[in-house]
């Protein structure tokens, strides 16, 4: 796909026909009626790209080529680094599509100014439109469906391998194509609780979702404690959100309702809980504040603004093998947040979602 700044149209080149698995994938046939259809300018043969980038190389002014060579923003917040490490240094690279793309225009043509236009594409897509707000909201009902199906499969006993199956399982039957990343399964406080970590993929928009379940059906008072507190807080910082809030802000509410709700708290489980939530490195240690869309992770936006769809995330560490964590496709609104995917929050409510059913 090219977007042609200069004459403010669009063109799409498509080869005859893709190989492999892809084989059987029907493609636009160039011309002017698939081009319509698709409300673009032009949709022309795969080999006619290179022609077309010379030729506009060849015009006077000669235009820029602005490429999305965005690299995988989770890999860089969690490794540090933008290029993955596949191949010794004097080698090219050979993973990395967006930064291959861009290596192949270089030698094509080494003369031709190339710049990134990531930070412009993330910006246009962190703020979505109406009908992708609709689409997400669509989203965010399979994500509902699906978690549930999880849910159930805990409560019925079944093994993890089970438990991500029914998650899949519940994605399709709720009308989404498949999930958005191959559902995790994470076992807390020596397999007690488990987190559904969970999202689905509906017409490309993705969604990113996580409640903590009881293993046994049902949460024991120092478990129900901790949990009812951490939602406690995480919901304060929930309520934090809206247009022009910054992120720092929602980490601060959330610490300050755990800071106001600490000396009440009876289990040793949920003090060393409100302990890890007050850490100073707590933040650093991973919570988030990640958009969702096209990808169920896409950035990590400093400052909230209208339209955004966010996943709040205080995944918090108590010790080694203990953590609590939670989150919701949250849409940012003027002055508040929509919830487009409502999981339960309350103990007894997700108590109730786990409800045996019979096979």
């Amino acid at each position: 796909m090219a977007l042609d700044g200069t004459s403010r149209e669009t063109w799409l080149f498509v080869p005859t026909k893709l190989s492999g698995l892809a084989g059987g994938t029907e493609l636009p046939t160039p011309g002017a009626d698939s081009a319509a259809s698709l409300g673009i300018e032009h949709v022309s043969p795969w080999e006619e790209f290179v022609p077309w980038i010379e030729r506009r190389l060849a015009s006077n002014p000669v235009p820029v080529l602005y490429v999305d060579d965005t690299n995988d923003w989770w890999g860089k917040r969690k490794y540090g680094r933008d290029i993955p490490e596949s191949n010794p240094p004097g080698l090219d690279p050979i993973v990395d599509a967006q930064l291959l793309w861009r290596l192949a225009l270089e030698r094509r043509w080494p003369k031709a100014k190339l710049k990134s236009a990531s930070n412009a594409i993330e910006e246009m897509r962190s703020v979505k439109s109406p009908a992708e707000i609709e689409r997400m909201r669509a989203a965010g009902k399979a994500t509902v469906g699906a978690w549930l199906r999880g849910s159930i499969a805990v409560g019925n006993r079944d093994n993890p391998s089970q438990v991500k199956t029914e998650l899949v399982r519940g994605c399709i039957d709720n009308g989404a194509q498949s999930p958005s990343f191959w559902p995790e399964v994470g076992y807390s406080l020596g397999g007690k609780l488990v987190a559904l970590d969970m999202g689905c993929d509906l017409d490309h928009y993705q969604t990113d979702t996580c409640r903590m379940v009881p293993a046994s059906g049902h949460f024991s008072p120092e478990e129900k404690e901790a949990w009812e507190f951490y939602v406690g807080a995480y919901r304060a910082g929930l309520a934090a959100i809206h247009d022009g809030v910054r992120r720092t802000e929602v980490f601060e509410a959330m610490k300050r309702e755990a800071d106001r709700r600490k000396g009440q708290l009876q289990s040793e489980l949920a003090r060393k809980l409100a302990a890890a939530i007050l850490d100073p490195k707590s933040v650093h240690g991973g919570w988030l504040v990640h958009s969702q869309g096209l990808l169920d992770a896409e950035a990590e936006p400093e400052i909230l603004r209208a339209g955004m769809i966010v996943a709040f995330e205080p995944t918090t560490y108590v010790r080694r093998g203990l953590y609590f964590n939670i989150e919701d496709v949250t849409l940012v609104t003027t002055d508040g947040y929509e919830v487009l995917a409502p999981l339960p929050y309350d103990a007894a409510a997700i108590e109730e979602s786990m409800r045996p059913v019979k096979r």
